[in-house]
């Protein structure tokens, strides 16, 4: 799949395609997930789009979804919860499985950054 260059030119840290871009980065995107009028969307024929796996998972049921999720890599686990995030009624039930998702793998990774779970309290 095609990406396109998307800058954050703004002063605050961008969310776009399941990746933080802070102020200044420029980050290749898939231009499905590029809000208009953002990024250099090249002008290609008005051929049929490839399928993304991703958006039609995150248009699926909800048990559905939660049954592919371990299946997911880590980039397209991020691409659905911020699709989730953004819909016009997120599903709670999704993105707790997501959040649940995110903490099994770090889990299964021995937690390498060092855990801070409680410690500031």
């Amino acid at each position: 799949m095609n990406k396109i260059p998307v800058t954050n030119t703004s002063d605050a840290n961008m969310h776009i395609g399941g990746s933080v871009l802070r102020p200044g980065e420029t980050q290749l995107v898939e231009p499905h997930l590029v809000p208009p009028g953002m990024g250099e969307v090249s002008t290609q024929a008005n051929d049929e789009p490839p399928v993304d796996h991703v958006l039609e998972l995150q248009k699926s049921k909800v048990d559905i979804v939660i049954a592919e999720l371990t299946a997911l890599s880590l980039d397209d686990l991020h691409a659905l919860e911020a699709l989730e995030a953004s819909a016009s009624k997120p599903r709670k039930g999704v993105l707790e499985a997501i959040t649940a998702e995110h903490l099994r793998r770090a889990s299964e990774e021995g937690d390498n950054n060092g855990a801070d779970n409680g410690a500031a309290e």
